[in-house]
C-alpha cells in the first residue's frame, strides 16, 4: 500500500517537513542519510520492491556507489528488479556505482563470519569509493545468509553494535534486510533493538526500542539503562507535542490564507465598482457627442 502524496514544492514549510516524515515510501527515505543504520523488516516481496528500488536509486542519484550483497535474490532477479523501475543497471555498473556482491566475498571472507573483518572490509570500501570519485556507500545486503551455521546469534548482534559504532561520522548508509518470516522472532526482536532506524512495509520509522551498542553487550549499568529508559519517554512526549504545534501551525496558516482570500476578494470589488463609476461617468458627457455625430 502507498503512502499519501508528497506536497509540492511550494507548500509550506511545515507541510513539506510533515511530508517528508509520512508521505511515500520514496519521500521518506530522502531523510536517510550518509552515517545512517536502517534495517528492512519486510514480509511480502512488494515489501521488498518499495523499500529497495528508491533506496539505490537515490544513492545513485547522490552521486553514491551502490552496493548490494545478494543472498536470498539471485544477482539476475535484482537486476530486473532494478530495471523494470528505470535503473539502467549495465550503464551503472559499468561505471562503477552500482556493485553486485555475494556472502562469500564480504560477510564470509575468509570461510566464516567475523564482525570486526566485516567492519574492516566496508571501511576499506567506503576509502576505495571515495578515492573513485563517488559522494559515499550506499550499502544493503540480504541477511538471510545468517540463518546457515555462520553466524551464531551473539556474533550477528555484535555485528550490528559494531555498524552503529562505525556509521556515524562516516561517508557509509547501511541497509539490513531481513526477510521477517524466515527468521525466528529471537532475531527479528534484536534487530529491532540494533537500528537505530526501521523500515516496515512502506513505512521509515525512527525507532523507539533502539538500544545503544552497549546496552545491547550487557555491558551498560542500570543507571544508564533508567536514564535510557526516560530519554525514551520524553522523547514520545516531544513527538507528541511537535505534532500539536504542527497542527497549530497549520490552523494559523489557514486562518492567514482566509484573511488573504477575503482581502483579494475586497480589492476585486473596490475594482469592479470603480470601473463601473469610471463607466458611468465617462459615458454621460459623451452622450450628446455621440448624438450630435449620429446627426
Amino acid at each position: 500500500m502507498k503512502g499519501p502524496s508528497m506536497p509540492g514544492p511550494t507548500a509550506p514549510p511545515v507541510l513539506l517537513e510533515a511530508g517528508a516524515a509520512v508521505g511515500g515510501t520514496a519521500g521518506q527515505l530522502t531523510r536517510l542519510g550518509l552515517g545512517d543504520h536502517v534495517c528492512l523488516v519486510y514480509e511480502r516481496p512488494e515489501e521488498h520492491v518499495e523499500a529497495l528500488v528508491p533506496y539505490i536509486r537515490q544513492g545513485l542519484e547522490r552521486g553514491e556507489r551502490c552496493v548490494y550483497v545478494v543472498d536470498e535474490h539471485g544477482v539476475g532477479e535484482v537486476a530486473a528488479m532494478l530495471e523494470a523501475h528505470g535503473v539502467e543497471v549495465e550503464r551503472e555498473r559499468a561505471r562503477g556505482a552500482l556493485v553486485f556482491l555475494t556472502q562469500r566475498e564480504t560477510f564470509l571472507r575468509g570461510g566464516r563470519f567475523e564482525p570486526e573483518a566485516m567492519i574492516a572490509y566496508l571501511h576499506w570500501v567506503e576509502e576505495e569509493s571515495l578515492a573513485a570519485g563517488f559522494s559515499g556507500v550506499c550499502a544493503t545486503g540480504e541477511m538471510s545468509w545468517a540463518l546457515g551455521p555462520e553466524p551464531t546469534r551473539e556474533a550477528l548482534l555484535r555485528y550490528e553494535t559494531l555498524l552503529n559504532d562505525y556509521l556515524p561520522g562516516s561517508r557509509v548508509k547501511a541497509n539490513c534486510q531481513y526477510h521477517r518470516s524466515r527468521f525466528p522472532p529471537e532475531i527479528v526482536r534484536d534487530v529491532l533493538r540494533a537500528h537505530p532506524r526501521v523500515i516496515l512495509g512502506d513505512e521509515v520509522h525512527e525507532n523507539l526500542f533502539y538500544e545503544t551498542p552497549e546496552m545491547l553487550l550487557g555491558e551498560e549499568s542500570a543507571a544508564k539503562r533508567v536514564e535510557w529508559m526516560v530519554r525514551q519517554l520524553k522523547r514520545v512526549r516531544e513527538s507528541e507535542r511537535e505534532l500539536v504545534l504542527m497542527g497549530l501551525r497549520l490552523s494559523e496558516q489557514s486562518v492567514e490564507n482566509r484573511r488573504l482570500y477575503e482581502e483579494a476578494r475586497a480589492a476585486v470589488r473596490a475594482r469592479d465598482e470603480f470601473l463601473s463609476v469610471a463607466s458611468h461617468e465617462l459615458k454621460t458627457p459623451l452622450t450628446p457627442l455621440r448624438l450630435r455625430l449620429q446627426g
